[in-house]
């Protein structure tokens, strides 16, 4: 019997439509009227880095026994020309072009965009071309490892807040277009620059076969959310990286700015966030544990723990493999915050006044200001995970997420209690550093690459005054 809800459109590996291809032919790139192709990546920073190629060689690079370009590792940890420390000695390195990425751009006619994997340029001893650190590879592995050894597939999908500024008030960052709220009409008066601007966004991403399932404005001045549809966890960092560079590409075309700058105003508590929704595919759960009537009880959020509170007509909230993940990725969320908030202004909302449920590391079913949350009707359950702003490199928040739960499923952890979140970006740092199962899950190759690839962005962000340090944030995100 297949899972169903009451309210809510329920989504399975089966259900979500793919369009992969395997080799130049199947682009159809002349028909589409193609001209140019970006070969892309994300730095650990999330910048998106890219090298534009004319179809005519780019055709001919498809024709390689190895298909790609030849990217410098140390990109992977450059912050506006400073390079990290850990990537200091890096070379050259080959960029396999990953054709099952490739999407067209509307919002630059004749241009298209295509993923691949970091690689070395020859094998290593042992015969392997894989460099580990690689953002895109890092997150398969992770995928790849909870299909084999715990049967486990994935679905995952990004709700998005960014801000729209009229570009030529931007240098002072208190120019939203409108001061709409949550939800409001007045957000999408006809005949406005945003309205014109967010319509062209969704058709898009339509365009290209991205699921928008939902457009509405935020809480703070000149905020929309944007939320779309769940694919495999690799698909949907790939979408979100295009979803954004939509956004920035169209709401320039229009004369304003999009930022998903993660505090704005320093008198706002509104800041642009991501949240991620994960799925573990229940239907394979289910069938693994066909006869298992296992509850567990609601939780309510307390003071660094959680405290169990009486379950009303004995409602399922997790299969045990979700109550395993839960609590794993509950325990490690306060070390994931180096990733998932990698810059300092992130942790504007722990300072004194902010809601507190924000500042422990827990989970309910019902409240919404904690960092992990629990949704969905009875059998159709999944994670969301809200401590999460747009300044994050998706493929690393996906792989930390999952490489956290993960380890709750292999160990078969209870579903127990949290701990405090970090309050400053060098406590998150030092909480990643300590955090010994998670470095070896993620890899301690990344995760030492990727601390020092943060402490140089941290550097590189500090200005001499508060509102030089907003500019700044402004400016890249």
């Amino acid at each position: 019997m297949g899972i169903t809800s009451e309210y809510a459109v329920v989504y399975k590996p089966d259900s979500i439509p793919s369009s992969k291809q395997d080799s130049v032919r199947g682009l159809r790139l002349e028909s589409r009227g193609i001209k140019f192709v970006r070969v892309q990546f994300v730095d650990y920073t999330n910048t998106v880095r890219f090298r534009i190629l004319p179809i005519t060689y780019f055709k001919r690079v498809c024709e390689t026994l190895r298909p790609g370009v030849l990217f410098d590792l140390s990109l992977l940890g450059t912050v506006e020309g400073d390079i990290a420390e850990s990537f200091s000695t890096e070379a050259a390195s080959l960029y396999a072009i990953d054709f099952s990425s490739f999407r067209a751009c509307p919002y630059a006619p004749g241009h298209a965009t295509i993923m691949g994997w970091f690689q070395m340029k020859t094998a290593s001893p042992t015969g392997s071309l894989t460099i580990p650190f690689c953002p895109r590879t890092l997150l398969e592995s992770i995928v790849t490892e909870a299909k084999l050894k715990a049967g486990l597939t994935f679905l995952a999908g990004f709700e998005t807040e960014f801000t729209l500024l009229r570009l030529q008030d931007a240098s002072t960052q208190s120019a939203p277009v409108n001061r709409a709220g949550w939800g409001a009409s007045s957000g999408h008066r006809s005949g406005t620059v945003e309205k014109t601007g967010l319509e062209e966004i969704v058709e898009n991403l339509l365009d290209v076969g991205v699921e928008v399932q939902a457009l509405h404005g935020g809480a703070a001045p000149g905020q929309y959310e944007l939320v779309m549809g769940p694919s495999t966890p690799l698909e949907a960092a790939d979408t979100l990286v295009h979803t954004r560079e939509t956004f920035y590409n169209v709401a320039s075309k229009h004369g304003l700015r999009a930022t998903f700058a993660a505090k704005l105003h320093t008198n706002s508590r509104q800041s642009p966030d991501i949240l991620l929704t994960i799925d573990h595919v229940t239907h394979l759960l289910r069938r693994q544990r066909r006869h298992s009537s296992a509850h567990i009880p609601a939780y309510q959020q307390g003071r660094g723990n959680l405290e169990p509170r009486t379950c009303r007509r004995n409602r399922t909230y997790a299969h045990a493999h979700g109550r395993s993940f839960l609590q794993t990725l509950v325990e490690h969320i306060p070390a994931l915050s180096a990733i998932n908030l990698p810059i300092a202004a992130s942790y504007e909302r722990a300072r004194d006044g902010e809601p507190p449920a924000n500042a422990y590391a827990s989970w309910s079913s019902s409240r919404k200001d904690v960092p992990v949350r629990l949704c969905g009707d009875r059998g159709a359950h999944h994670i969301e995970v809200r401590t999460i702003d747009g300044t994050s490199n998706p493929y690393l928040v996906l792989a930390g997420v999952l490489a956290a739960g993960l380890l709750g499923v292999f160990s078969g952890a209870k579903l127990t209690f949290g701990d405090c979140l970090p309050r400053t970006l060098c406590d998150a740092r030092r909480l990643l550093q300590e955090d010994g199962a998670l470095r070896e899950k993620l890899g301690e190759e990344f995760v030492s690459r990727f601390l020092s690839a943060n402490e140089s962005l941290e550097r590189v962000m500090t200005q001499s005054t508060e509102g030089d340090n907003f500019a700044h944030m402004f400016e890249r995100y």
